[in-house]
Parts: C-alpha cells; structure tokens; sequence
C-alpha cells in the first residue's frame, strides 16, 4: 500500500470527483497491480530485463472510499470483453548490477497511438493522446466481492514511477 495523489486538473469541475471531499486532487492510499499486458499474455517479468531492455505491462491503482472499490488503469479491461480499454505502460530498466540484474526501473505511460484501445473506437489513432487512463469503480458487496465495473471515464494521467527492490 503506497500514499499517492492522482489529480484530474481541469479535466473535472470542483465537485464532481466521486470520492473524497470532491476535489480534482485527492490523495489516497492506493494497491498498484501489475500484470501481463496483453491480459493473460504471460509476458516476461520486469526482472527479466537487462539495461535499456523495455516491456509492455498492465497497471492499475485501486483505492476504497465510499462503499466502492476505485480503480485507475492503463492497459485494463475492466468490461471483461478481450479489448484493452487504454494503452498500457512501459517498463524500462534503467540501471543494472555488475552481474547484469536490474536494480532500478522506470514506468511510463506507453505511446497511444501505437495500440488500438476501446478508448481509441478499436483504431490506431494517431492523434491519441499518450497518458490516457481508464477510471472506473465497482460496488463492494458482501465478503469483498464486487458489483459491476462502472465506467467513469477516460482521463488523461501522465506519470512517471521510478521503482528499486526493496
């Protein structure tokens, strides 16, 4: 569990974010999961990488508040339907050991307009703009289970995350 803030700037009026106090920027305590991208590829570990080598993941930030699981994601398919909804990330390894393991990584948003998304209308759309994340929530019912994905939206969220083993 890590404490981030995500910030939707203009891309929300005051008052609309639909948790916290309503915000644009809301600070959280979030879970980030990262995957294989496609979904169940069964891509290579970021581990794996060697200096300059780069992969593709899925990731998403999960947060509760509200009676609701929140979740915030690049490469995702929350709808279950096969189709990626945004673009993913990339997964860099941006310094090595002497025996050449990876000690440090960097995650990005991938270029968008290098995938077809649901986010896209299924296309390679050239002026897609990279950073793009799917934001959506599901009810928490009973024994942690969920309800329904319900999508909230697609925003655009740049960032870069540097990352070292513990």
């Amino acid at each position: 569990m890590r404490s981030a803030c995500v910030d939707f700037d203009g891309q929300l009026a005051a008052g609309t974010v639909p948790f916290g106090n309503g915000s644009t920027r809301q600070c959280v305590n979030m879970l980030e999961a990262m995957l294989a991208f496609p979904i169940r590829s069964g891509s290579a570990y970021i581990q794996s990488l060697t200096l300059g080598q780069s992969l593709q993941k899925t990731v998403r930030w999960e947060w509760q508040d509200g009676g609701y699981y929140y979740r915030l994601g690049y490469g995702s398919d929350a709808n279950k339907n096969g189709i990626p909804e945004t673009p993913p990330v990339t997964v860099t390894c941006i310094a090595a050991a002497a025996s050449s393991q990876c000690v440090s990584w960097t995650m990005t948003p991938a270029i968008a307009s290098q995938y077809a998304t649901e986010s896209s209308g299924g296309v390679f759309d050239p002026n897609a703009t990279t950073g793009t994340a799917e934001f959506w929530r599901a009810k928490i019912l009973k024994g942690s289970q969920e309800g329904p994905p319900e999508l909230l939206g697609y925003y655009v969220m740049p960032f870069t995350q540097t990352m070292t083993p513990k």
